[in-house]
């Protein structure tokens, strides 16, 4: 619930926070636009905070496709609030990384994640029939969940 009284205090050490969360992405090898990314994305966590209540927020992604899952995730990192990736029946053929690590658990704890599949074309219901939803690699690419303070789910 979106309120125009709200107000959140941040830490009086946040931005320090963020420096160090952009120094910690960079230690782990990643191009100087994806840390430019993953500071943008610290930067919205951040402004969100100021138009939020404290009350949760649920995030639904409906996804189809392999770029879809990796946008969903991107995004999941930087909700803020529990967030549940409904994948479509069908198989997920992933051809790079895909990471799953919130940018500003530092200060805001990550929600929880959810990932899971058998959902029909327009994510209104699943089923738990196994195989159903399948992620795949080629040239052995990983799918990895990096968390803090969040909980993180695969389901079906």
């Amino acid at each position: 619930m979106l309120s125009a009284h709200t107000s959140v205090e941040l830490p009086d050490n946040a931005a320090m926070v963020l420096f160090t969360a952009i120094l910690r992405s960079a230690s782990h090898k990643y191009d100087l636009s994806e840390i430019f990314m993953r500071a943008l994305k610290a930067l919205v966590v951040a402004t969100s905070l100021v138009c939020i209540t404290n009350n949760a927020l649920a995030v639904d992604y409906c996804v189809g496709t392999a770029l879809q899952l990796r946008n969903a995730i991107d995004s999941a990192e930087a909700d803020g609030a529990d967030s549940v990736i409904q994948l479509r029946t069908g198989t997920y053929s992933l051809v790079s990384d895909a990471r799953y690590e919130p940018v500003g658990e530092f200060f805001l704890p990550a929600g929880k994640l959810t990932v899971r599949g058998g959902y029909n074309s327009d994510c209104s219901s699943y089923s738990n029939v196994g195989g159903a939803t399948t992620i795949n690699g080629s040239n052995n690419p990983t799918l990895e969940f990096i968390t803090q303070t969040g909980d993180v789910s695969l389901v079906g």
